[in-house]
């Protein structure tokens, strides 16, 4: 699915990073046994340029968020729902 807005990301002309997150998937399935511990699951995270010098800083206001990148991370994300509800297989 990260591939699905990774996709969606370069329609809506938005940045979107693949990272692999270490995900305990005992807690999804009841009982799961040490061969489902710690499994690797990889995110979509979809951001601005320039996010990094301003995220954790008193810069970090509501005002810094623009208008024209916000809708398009919102496209990004619509097209990756859109994709991810006709795809069968991932």
């Amino acid at each position: 699915m990260a591939n699905v807005f990774r996709r969606a990301g370069k329609r809506a002309g938005v940045r979107v990073q693949r990272r692999d997150t270490a995900l305990e998937v005992a807690v999804i399935y009841a009982g799961g046994g040490a061969v489902h511990r710690g499994q690797v699951a990889p995110t979509a995270v979809v951001t601005s340029v320039g996010w990094q010098q301003v995220a954790g800083t008193p810069r970090d206001t509501a005002d810094q968020i623009r208008l024209d990148a916000l809708s398009a991370q919102g496209r990004a994300i619509s097209i990756a729902l859109q994709l991810i509800s006709r795809e069968v297989t991932y």
